[in-house]
């Protein structure tokens, strides 16, 4: 009995189709599908006849009794000569995505540099965006291309999305790197930014909350985004920070970067005024005006006595003068309780 195995994935049906050289993922991948099967073995079928997709759409049990899981579409009982041909559209971009690349331009090196420059020089991030955006605005040559008037809310964010870009072509230049994305839906779109493809697939959503812009986690220019998106929000904690991006960013180990960026947060003047005070259970942040020094008792204990070889100790400890280590009454939060001063009149 001949076998056939179906996929509704135009991007893998390439990958096993065509005989180059891939990443290491998806190559030790279709090392191990071509062993056990051929190219020829392989046929694509639309999504709304595949029975397979069930599983990520989910139905109900009446209309489990009736789906097509259990017997497949019906004109897979007819001969191979009379099964439809489902036009297959590959996406070149998705797929070029996994090529195992060799040539590094040097030009590039030199342009991938920008953003951890920008991120060094400035610690805000809008700082960072709207200097691009005015090197964007004077890179043509001639001067009657350029523009003097205030940045639009289009110019920002287009210098944002180049920033993103850069960083991604530095941090995910090549195989090693890209390890982190292992497992992710990841294609580039038109203006070249990696994106994390979803299976949303309601328009009616924007283009960033169903594929979002993936983020390293390591690079500093993201850690100053992370952190202007945090003082933004109102200081918001880190699930409340990391819901907010997720409707726009895909950051890499997002929840354990937005803690680390969150801790350490200043204030405006750069001054601390939060510490992280361990307790019994667990680690708090409390102010700083609210943290006083503990009184700490002399503790007396083996004395080496100087006309004996070994350690003698100690039961009679020599007494405390107590009238110069009177302690003076604070409050919980450290300030002295000054005694009520009665006025004659």
């Amino acid at each position: 009995m001949k076998t056939y195995f179906w996929t509704d994935s135009s991007t893998v049906l390439t990958w096993i189709t065509r005989r180059e050289q891939w990443s290491v993922f998806v190559a030790n991948r279709i090392s191990e599908t071509r062993k056990l099967t051929t190219s020829e073995d392989w046929l694509h079928i639309s999504t709304d006849q595949n029975p397979a997709d069930i599983l990520s759409r989910g139905c109900g049990p009446k209309q489990l009794q009736k789906c097509k899981w259990w017997q497949g579409p019906a004109w897979l009982q007819n001969p191979k000569e009379q099964w439809p041909k489902s036009a297959v559209n590959i996406d070149e971009k998705e797929v070029e995505i996994e090529k195992r690349k060799s040539v590094i331009s040097a030009n590039n090196t030199e342009l991938e540099s920008i953003s951890l420059q920008l991120a060094r020089r400035f610690s805000r991030f809008s700082k960072m965006v709207r200097v691009m955006t005015w090197v964007l605005r004077f890179q043509p040559k001639s001067k009657d291309f350029r523009q003097y008037t205030e940045l639009t809310n289009e110019e920002l964010l287009n210098a944002q999305k180049i920033i993103f870009r850069v960083v991604q072509k530095e941090c995910y230049s090549n195989e090693e790197t890209r390890k982190n994305l292992r497992g992710l839906q990841v294609f580039e779109d038109e203006e070249g930014i990696l994106r994390l493809k979803s299976r949303l697939i309601n328009e009616e959503e924007s283009k960033y909350f169903i594929s979002p812009i993936i983020l390293p986690s390591k690079h500093l220019a993201i850690r100053r985004f992370i952190a202007q998106e945090h003082v933004s929000n109102k200081h918001a904690g880190t699930l409340t920070l990391l819901t907010i991006l997720r409707e726009r960013f895909w950051i890499v180990k997002g929840k354990r970067t937005i803690r680390s960026v969150i801790k350490e947060c200043l204030t405006k003047d750069g001054i601390i005024r939060l510490v992280k005070h361990r307790t019994e259970k667990r680690n708090v942040l409390r102010p700083i005006q609210r943290l006083y020094p503990l009184e700490l008792k002399p503790n007396y204990e083996q004395v080496v006595s100087e006309n004996r070889k070994g350690p003698e100790v100690v039961t009679e400890y020599p007494e405390l003068n107590t009238d110069s280590n009177k302690t003076v009454p604070v409050t919980s939060s450290g300030r002295e309780i000054k005694p009520v001063k009665r006025l004659d009149l």
